[in-house]
C-alpha cells in the first residue's frame, strides 16, 4: 500500500521480476481514496526485496515498511512470507562458536604499468595450522562479501557445525575500479595470479598449488573469477 495524495504514477519493482521496471503499476484502492496498492502472489517461504518507482521521483523505499537492509546496489525494503526461515549459518555465531582470524594485508603491484595495489582481508579458520600446502579461496568484491554476504559468519558457523569440512584460507579482495578490472581485464587477471596469490602466501609463510586454489565472485565478480581461472589455470586450478 502507498499513500499517494499527489496522484503520481507509481509502480513496484523487486526481486520477483529481476527489478524490471514498468510492469507492476499500483492501482487506486477506491476512486475517492488516496491509497494505492499492488497485489502479488509469492511462495510461502520467500523473502523479497523491493522498492517503489515514481515517474517523478525515481525509486524509493516503502515508507510504510520499517524493514530494510543494505544490499549490493543500495538499501531496500523487504518482506518475509510467513514460511520464510533465515538460513541458520547467516545468523551471527553464538558464543560457543570459535571465531576465525581476519588479518589485513597490503598487496603491491609487481609489474610495470599495473596500478592494482590494494588492501585485502585474509580469513584464517580457527584452529587451522599454517603448515605445508593449504587451500585458498580468493573472493572478489571482498568488502561486500563480508559486510553484506556475511561470509565470515557463514565460515565460522560452517566449520563449527560441520567440522569435517576442509578448512580454507579465504582472501577477500575489494575492487579499485570494479568495471575496468572485472570486465575480463587480462592485466588484472595476471595481477591476481602473479602478485596477489604469491604475496598472500609469502605473508602467511605457507605454500599452495593450483589444485588447492580457487577464485570466486558474484555477478560481475563472477565473470572476473571465471576469466582469471581460464587465463591462469596453473595458479587457480580448483
Amino acid at each position: 500500500f502507498y499513500g499517494n495524495n499527489s496522484g503520481e504514477v507509481v509502480s513496484g519493482i523487486g526481486d520477483w521480476k529481476g527489478w524490471k521496471q514498468g510492469d507492476d503499476m499500483l492501482s487506486k484502492l477506491h476512486p475517492s481514496s488516496p491509497v494505492y496498492y499492488l497485489n502479488k502472489t509469492f511462495p510461502i517461504d520467500e523473502r523479497l526485496s523491493y522498492r517503489f518507482l515514481s515517474e517523478d521521483r525515481g525509486t524509493f523505499n516503502d515508507p510504510a515498511n520499517p524493514h530494510s537492509f543494505q544490499e549490493v546496489f543500495g538499501n531496500n525494503t523487504y518482506l518475509r512470507m510467513p514460511g520464510y526461515e533465515e538460513p541458520k549459518y547467516l545468523k551471527a555465531p553464538s558464543r560457543s562458536v570459535p571465531r576465525g582470524e581476519l588479518r589485513s594485508l597490503e598487496i603491491k603491484s609487481s609489474a610495470r604499468n599495473d596500478n592494482f595495489s590494494r588492501k585485502v582481508s585474509v580469513y584464517i579458520p580457527n584452529g587451522m595450522r599454517l603448515k605445508g600446502k593449504v587451500r585458498f579461496l580468493y573472493v572478489h568484491d571482498g568488502e561486500q562479501a563480508i559486510a553484506i554476504g556475511r561470509f565470515v559468519d557463514i565460515l565460522d558457523n560452517l566449520y563449527h557445525y560441520e567440522p569435517k569440512t576442509s578448512k580454507v584460507i579465504v582472501v577477500f579482495v575489494p575492487p579499485v575500479d570494479r568495471h575496468g578490472e572485472y570486465m575480463m581485464n587480462p592485466k588484472f587477471a595476471r595481477w591476481c595470479a602473479r602478485s596477489l596469490a604469491p604475496q598472500v602466501e609469502k605473508f602467511l609463510k605457507v605454500s599452495s598449488s593450483s589444485e588447492l586454489r580457487a577464485v570466486s565472485g558474484s555477478s560481475l565478480g563472477g565473470l572476473a573469477a571465471a576469466y582469471t581461472a581460464l587465463m591462469h589455470p596453473n595458479v587457480f586450478g580448483n
